[in-house]
């Protein structure tokens, strides 16, 4: 089964992904899990459970941790680690980004998952280290799955951020 079209489905993972329930420990530390569990679409998920990151300047309202998608793409100060470009606005938090990913975790996580497909339409190894571009749609909602959490979805990954206590 192919990849979803779309956020929705993404999105649609966001409350379980952050219920043990479902998946397999793999590694386990004191500020950090590293878990995966079978994909409903086909392969597997793998998730990164990081807790107490300490943000400098956090807005008072938690689920405001993330800049919107098309704020990223316009910012002429982007890191080099995620260099983005929004090609494409379709709403406050909805744009189609031009990006590549040199984050040093997840080149991390390329080593650790050897060769991964990525059926989006953006190359094998897509989500984790691309030196070449990739376009792709990236959303924000802001309060989901639950009040004060932020959520974002693009290049077929899933983040979300959750107040800690």
């Amino acid at each position: 089964m192919e990849t979803p079209d779309g956020s929705n489905a993404w999105f649609g993972l966001a409350a379980s992904c952050m219920s043990d329930s479902l998946w397999q420990l793999a590694v386990h530390l004191p500020e950090t899990t590293l878990s995966h569990r079978a994909c409903p679409w086909g392969g597997h998920l793998v998730r990164f459970d990081s807790r107490n990151i300490f943000i400098q300047a956090a807005p008072k309202d938690p689920s405001g941790v993330m800049v919107r998608p098309e704020v990223r793409g316009r910012y002429s100060g982007t890191p080099e680690e995620f260099p983005a470009r929004c090609q494409q606005l379709f709403a406050p938090g909805n744009a189609l980004l031009e990006r590549r990913t040199r984050m040093w975790v997840m080149r991390m996580a390329r080593v650790l998952f050897g060769h991964c497909s990525n059926d989006e339409g953006h190359g094998s190894n897509g989500l984790f280290y691309d030196l070449e571009t990739a376009t792709a749609q990236h959303q924000i909602r802001r309060n989901f799955p639950e009040q004060g959490d932020c959520s974002y979805v693009g290049q077929g990954c899933l983040i979300i951020s959750r107040p800690e206590g």
